[in-house]
């Protein structure tokens, strides 16, 4: 059995050396390592504040700038040691804290990055980027993302606006880096009290899956508030770019009168500003398509019913249909007679 004995201590000493030496390699070329796969996968100039290797085979960043895309206070990347034995350098794991995403909606309601330094006006990459050749990847997904504090920036473009969620934590598995048709699972919470939103609730709760590349995603989302009340419980269904958003909402009464006549019809609106007045909450359900890559709410067919401590679920739903029914009448006596 000495032989075995002999066998196995020359292998943890030359486990520990491999290990050594690759943290010696990340002290020495860490930072140009790093720099160099980010800025070949996103297209975009890279900048680091101080960068250490930790043990067994990791990065830790400082200050990391993803220019005009991603901001981290700290980061930790892992090497990927199935990669490494193919003789490359790549990274299987990350971890974010308070990294900040800016994504841009455009005026045809596509969700994308903003345009980088090296792009045009519009969006599209500049003529010297075009004319050089592509280079063929080998496709890279990084296998889980820890993220603590993060924040998600959305502007439009069209509205002219930004939207912010903050406070996100919470695990992402197989991020694809470079448009590999993975299944991409998320586990994530959130704050809503920055956007505003119209509904019960400011603590989100999201898990499921995405596929990007193959426009698919099946994902069930829900929205809380400090007293446990459910004010949106929501399923997101996606096969092909054909979205389905299907739930269901509460609207307490102050927040009822923000609701956008708009997109709830003028007698909903309507409804909904008298109900406001009265303190009542409202339940609703609702349901519509719409692509994935082109998030676009449009018109919504709202039911549902008035919850109130003043009336009974049968009465309250009454209030609705009387509402409904003399707002119907308005309209047919403001349409010009023939």
């Amino acid at each position: 059995m000495g032989w075995l004995k002999t066998t196995v201590i020359a292998l943890i000493i030359l486990g520990a050396l491999s290990i050594a030496g690759i943290l010696w390699y990340l002290s020495a070329n860490g930072r140009e390592v790093f720099i160099e796969r980010v800025s070949s996968l996103t297209n975009r100039t890279v900048t680091l504040g101080a960068v250490r290797p930790v043990f067994p085979l990791g990065l830790e960043l400082d200050d990391l700038a993803i220019e005009g895309l991603l901001t981290a206070l700290h980061a930790r990347v892992d090497v990927d040691v199935l990669a490494l034995l193919r003789g490359e350098l790549t990274f299987s794991s990350a971890k974010l804290v308070e990294p900040v995403l800016f994504l841009e909606r455009g005026s045809d309601a596509t969700l994308m990055p903003p345009p980088s330094a090296g792009a045009t006006q519009d969006g599209t990459p500049s003529p010297a980027a075009v004319s050089r050749p592509a280079a063929k990847r080998r496709p890279v997904v990084l296998k889980k993302l820890v993220i603590e504090g993060g924040v998600l920036s959305v502007r439009g473009v069209k509205a002219n606006r930004e939207w912010t969620i903050d406070k996100i934590a919470g695990v992402v598995e197989n991020i694809p880096l470079t448009g590999t048709p993975v299944r991409t699972r998320l586990f994530l919470t959130a704050s809503l009290a920055r956007l505003d939103a119209p509904f019960v609730g400011h603590f989100l709760k999201a898990q499921g899956w995405v596929n990007w590349s193959a426009r698919d995603m099946d994902v069930l989302a829900q929205a809380v508030d400090d007293a446990g009340r459910v004010g949106l419980d929501v399923k997101l269904v996606a096969k092909a770019n054909d979205l389905l958003v299907d739930g269901k909402a509460r609207f307490a009464g102050k927040k009822a009168k923000s609701a956008d006549a708009k997109n709830t019809g003028t007698v909903e609106g309507a409804a909904l500003g008298i109900l406001s007045a009265l303190g009542s909450d409202i339940d609703l359900g609702f349901s519509f398509h719409t692509q994935m890559d082109r998030f676009d709410v449009g018109q919504i067919a709202l039911s549902g019913n008035v919850v109130t401590d003043l009336q009974t679920a049968g009465p309250s739903g009454n209030i609705v249909n009387n509402l409904k029914a003399i707002g119907d009448e308005l309209m047919k006596q403001s349409q010009p007679k023939p």
